[in-house]
């Protein structure tokens, strides 16, 4: 049986980069930008997810503690 795709978000929630960034923090965009290659990293080695863990769960952890470094770097650059 195919399946039925979930009706768009209202239109109040669409932003000018699409549904989900209306509610997008920066932090969020870095994370989402680092997940595709760690979940690469993640599929060729086993330095990122050890036996037993939920690699999805580990990837968007590991994203977000990326993110935060990202963030904290970006506060700390000497402005102009």
């Amino acid at each position: 049986m195919a399946r039925i795709p979930p009706p768009p978000p209202p239109l109040s929630t669409i932003g000018p980069m699409g549904p989900s960034a209306a509610n997008m923090r920066l932090r969020d965009w870095f994370a989402g930008q680092l997940a595709p290659e760690l979940l690469r990293e993640a599929q060729t080695g086993d330095w990122l997810v050890r036996p037993g863990e939920k690699p999805s769960a580990k990837i968007a952890e590991f994203a977000y503690e990326l993110a935060d470094a990202l963030l904290a770097a970006r506060s700390n650059e000497v402005q102009p």
